[in-house]
């Protein structure tokens, strides 16, 4: 039996699947992504970077409420400050002490003072003092002189030698105007109980 071919019509409307189904774009989803990962890195950060900065404003000062606002005005004696800052300039005046061989009796010269630190009695004199630095700031580093001095070797001929021998001592004069100017009723921090080396003092 012949039959006729089917309507070309009908056929393309049965095959003709139509337009593809839309995909979606994954461009827009991956720069979503990313901007939230950004956002997150970003804060993050922030955050750690916040708390390592406050440890170290409460390590370099754990007592902030302690600390007086300079804005604020207030009286010098009402509060604890450097006797030299930045600005300040400020001497070194250094004494060179040499021990003597043998205790002075009745000796009321001031740069002789008697030591008792588990031996011997020591006794000593300034064979040295003067200002070997002026007008420095606390900035200042590297910085080099040189004095002239004699030294006797008369105690160095002994068969026992200790670190009392010879030793230099150091005092940091502060130049006026001072914050030292107004300092009043002060007390030393060594405990009067204590045989502590003397210190050439200076005005």
């Amino acid at each position: 039996m012949l039959s006729s071919p089917p309507n070309s019509s009908s056929a393309e409307l049965k095959l003709d699947p139509g337009p593809p189904p839309r995909r979606r774009s994954k461009i827009g989803c991956q720069c979503t992504l990313w901007t939230l990962f950004t956002i997150v890195c970003v804060g993050g950060s922030f955050l750690v970077l916040k708390f390592l900065y406050s440890g170290f404003n409460h390590l370099r000062a754990p007592h902030p409420k302690l600390y007086q606002d300079m804005k604020v005005p207030y009286k010098l004696n009402e509060v604890v400050q450097p006797l030299i800052n930045s600005n300040h300039t400020f001497d070194i005046v250094a004494t060179v002490w040499l021990r003597k061989p043998a205790p002075i009796q009745d000796d009321d010269d001031a740069t002789n003072k008697i030591l008792e630190d588990g031996g011997p009695i020591l006794v000593e004199e300034a064979i040295y003092t003067g200002t070997v630095f002026r007008g420095l700031h606390l900035k200042n580093k590297d910085i080099k002189t040189a004095v002239k001095f004699r030294v006797p070797t008369g105690i160095f001929k002994n068969l026992e030698l200790n670190n009392h021998d010879l030793r230099a001592s150091f005092v940091l004069i502060p130049n006026a105007p001072s914050l030292l100017d107004h300092a009043v009723n002060y007390s030393s921090w060594i405990p009067s109980t204590v045989n502590y080396p003397p210190a050439r003092s200076w005005s």
